[in-house]
């Protein structure tokens, strides 16, 4: 069915009235705005009454709504369709307090088609508890009463006059934290490095969990100048600052599987740095930013990244390192 064979056109202008009007002259139909303003070819007084709206106020005290009848009828009909939406006491109520639960309603209960099958239901129920259950009774659980234990202040008074309340017995004293080892400079650097590398990387497999992989820095110094300068121990202790000097710019992070192997690793560091691999040999080493420890490993090609690498460490990618 089309949307448009609920109402009709209006015959003045092009709406389509969902609920239409008709001219009691010319019993044309017309919308809202035209049934009454139209050129009717009637003469007026040849034309039927009209007959008002009904206007009424619901029935249920301190309410102000417009009741459900005074929406649909018109005055003077008593047969109107209007009248079967009043309450079987005869009142006219509005929509909210229309059913009889809503209102104070001295009129036998009139059930409907739910009701009526929920109570089917209920008797079938308790016919088939009394056959194969005699004597059973159906008890309501009560819901316990709530305390909320997160209060303070004096305990709640027992319900017996005599009992002495109930005082619980006061929470054994915490134990003063054990002060954590005092940490260097040095170490709270090399802790924030370890943190900001994590947070940062970004997974070479992501189906391998982060518990299972290392998260480092890798970046490249082509002649391993700059690396050589660091191992000798020039240049104040900075994980970062190492990090950047290694490389004409930002170093890059990653989450290393453990079991991935060094030969693997290798070709990933190299295809990402877009070095050629023409001329002088590339190698990678494993650089351990660690306060105190300035040391320079080759990667094992033949051994997986697990046993060689840790979170923090810096591989460095260099070409003609001897």
């Amino acid at each position: 069915m089309s949307l448009l064979d609920i109402g009709a056109r209006c015959h003045a202008c092009a709406l389509v009235d969902f609920l239409p009007f008709s001219c009691p002259g010319c019993s044309k139909v017309f919308c809202r705005e035209h049934v009454q303003t139209h050129d009717c070819p009637t003469p007026a007084a040849a034309r039927p009454e009209w007959r008002k709206r009904l206007r009424g106020i619901c029935a249920y005290g301190g309410c102000d709504e417009e009741t459900i009848e005074s929406i649909g009828g018109l005055e003077g009909s008593a047969d109107d369709v209007a009248r079967e939406v009043r309450c079987t006491c005869g009142n006219a109520y509005c929509v909210k307090h229309r059913s009889q639960e809503a209102h104070e309603c001295g009129a036998p209960r009139a059930l409907h088609a739910r009701q009526v099958a929920a109570a089917v239901r209920r008797e079938k129920a308790a016919e088939v508890l009394a056959r194969h259950f005699p004597g059973h009774t159906k008890e309501r659980l009560g819901i316990p009463k709530q305390v909320d234990r997160t209060r303070t202040g004096s305990p709640p008074r027992s319900e017996q006059s005599g009992a002495a309340p109930t005082v619980a017995a006061p929470p054994p004293p915490r134990e003063s934290p054990v002060p954590p080892a005092t940490l260097t400079a040095d170490d709270k650097l090399y802790k924030l490095h370890q943190i900001k590398t994590r947070s940062l990387a970004r997974p070479l497999d992501p189906k391998v969990p982060r518990e299972e992989s290392a998260a480092i820095e890798f970046v490249v110094d082509e002649g391993g100048t700059r690396l050589r300068t660091w191992l000798a121990g020039e240049g104040k202790y900075a994980p970062t600052s190492v990090g950047q000097a290694m490389v004409t710019g930002k170093p890059e992070r990653v989450w290393v599987p453990h079991v991935m192997p060094g030969g693997k690793l290798f070709d990933t560091l190299v295809a990402r740095t877009k070095m050629s691999r023409t001329g002088m040999p590339i190698t990678v080493l494993i650089v351990s930013p660690r306060p105190g420890s300035r040391t320079a490993t080759a990667l094992d090609l033949t051994c997986p990244a697990g046993p060689q690498i840790v979170t923090g460490d810096i591989l460095v990618v260099v070409r003609g390192w001897e």
